[in-house]
């Protein structure tokens, strides 16, 4: 569940602001996944903006977001090293793993890409 809740809070980076007058645009009938309706729902004490409010972020929902979006990398970092580049008992890594954002985050704020592979 807590992953799940995760997951849902990583939309927190690309949320549109409904306040905002620039930002007019259409929520689907059918909430999605990740659709504002459902992060937004000020019912739900799990949403991503009950969560910034109960705990008084300064960071706000986009903060949040980013922050999901980094331990989820981090879980995928830990994911490769562990599967695919499985070790011998006391030998030394032989890969590299790292991230990169290809774009900035005025572009879109879901701009990392992970680049793994093994070292000779």
């Amino acid at each position: 569940k807590e992953f799940q809740l995760i997951c849902r809070w990583t939309s927190g980076t690309v949320i549109v602001d409904r306040s905002s007058e620039k930002a007019k645009t259409k929520v689907d009938d059918e909430p999605t996944e990740h659709s504002a309706v459902e992060i937004d729902d000020a019912r739900n004490p799990c949403s991503i903006n009950a969560i910034v409010a109960e705990l008084e972020l300064a960071c706000g929902r986009k903060g949040l977001g980013r922050a999901c979006q980094r331990l989820i990398d981090k879980g995928r970092c830990e994911y490769l090293e562990r599967e695919l580049f499985r070790r011998e008992e006391g030998e030394a890594t032989k890969s590299s793993i790292e991230m990169f954002h290809y774009v900035p985050p005025t572009v879109t704020p879901q701009n990392a890409v992970l680049v793994a592979h093994k070292l000779k």
